[in-house]
């Protein structure tokens, strides 16, 4: 028993290997109990079939398959504590393959228990021979079910996070290509509008509004790809949103563009004005500063006065700073 519970113990820590917890189970109750078969199963199909989530046949490792459980042992151990055939297992079930293809002649089973007091599985042990000592067999069963019972049920609750996690990244997808959709709908309306339009501010208007919309796409973008939804770096945003501003006014090759931008996290209550507010100021530089020059500078600095790390919610200043210098005629 003192073996059994050090196994217990070891067993799913960092001392095992990192080994799986029920193939290193499977493996020991094989050994321990001389036994050549041993199968750990979760209940499925309402307790009307089992799937292995481990089966160690012969001292090898096979794979995980789903079978009824009509006509085998298993069938009469799921539900009930404990159930052991001491001898002459395959007559007793003549439709069982395994029993008759190995031959077998003993087995001992267990019914794993869920939290709410449901069968969740079973673990079954086989062998060629007739049990020694069958009382032990049982005792080692009963001792190691709950954990198993307990590991099985924690790696139910993992896969369904997972599915969950896998739901939501799907959905998140089709939000974001949705959402880009309609913001890039949006631009292209405004652009059209613009080209039928003869009036010089009012097409003048409708660029700074697709400008504006192209900033928020931005943002957007960044946060859809970063790892919190809420937050993202001002130097992640900055530069890709500066690139698509000046991206469309035909003197850009002929501006240079500088720019000293802190690492430091913002909210995107703060991020959205401030976006607009740095597309308003490149926006009218590039329209107005170089004017019947041959070219210049912008001078972009984003500078956080304090703490580096500031959240949404949080109190700081913030310094957005544009310069702008052209060359001499």
């Amino acid at each position: 028993m003192d073996e059994t519970q050090l196994f217990l113990i070891m067993s799913g820590s960092h001392l095992s290997g990192g080994d799986d917890f029920f193939q290193s189970l499977a493996r020991y109750l094989a050994e321990t109990l001389k036994m050549d078969f041993v199968c750990i199963d979760k209940l499925v199909g309402g307790g009307l079939s089992a799937r292995t989530v481990a089966v160690y046949f012969d001292g090898e490792f096979e794979d995980n398959i789903e079978y009824t459980l009509n006509d085998t042992p298993c069938g009469v151990v799921a539900g009930k504590n404990i159930c052991t055939f001491e001898e002459n297992v395959r007559g007793l079930f003549p439709k069982d393959i395994v029993l008759q293809e190995m031959k077998a002649e003993s087995y001992a089973g267990v019914t794993l228990w869920g939290s709410s007091g449901e069968p969740i599985g079973l673990i079954a042990v086989i062998g060629r021979e007739k049990m020694d000592d069958p009382a032990l067999a049982e005792s080692i069963l009963k001792m190691v079910s709950i954990r198993a019972a307990g590991e099985l049920e924690r790696r139910d609750a993992e896969e369904r996070i997972k599915g969950l996690l896998l739901e939501k990244d799907i959905l998140l997808k089709e939000v974001h290509h949705r959402i880009k959709n309609n913001m890039n709908t949006i631009n292209g309306l405004l652009s059209l509008q613009a080209e039928s339009l003869t009036d010089p501010a009012a097409v003048d208007a409708l660029k700074d509004a697709e400008s504006r919309v192209q900033s928020m796409m931005v943002l957007y973008d960044k946060l859809y790809r970063s790892d919190n939804f809420n937050e993202v770096s001002i130097s992640e945003y900055l530069p890709g949103l500066i690139a698509e501003i000046t991206e469309n006014f035909p003197n850009k090759k002929s501006v240079q563009i500088e720019s000293s931008i802190d690492d430091f996290i913002l909210g995107v209550q703060t991020l959205l004005p401030i976006g607009i507010i740095v597309n308003e100021l490149i926006t009218n530089t590039m329209k107005y500063a170089f004017a019947g020059r041959d070219g210049g500078s912008i001078k972009i600095s984003a500078i956080l006065k304090g703490s580096k790390a500031v959240h949404s919610g949080s109190v700081c200043s913030l310094f957005v700073c544009l310069q702008s210098r052209w060359a001499e005629l």
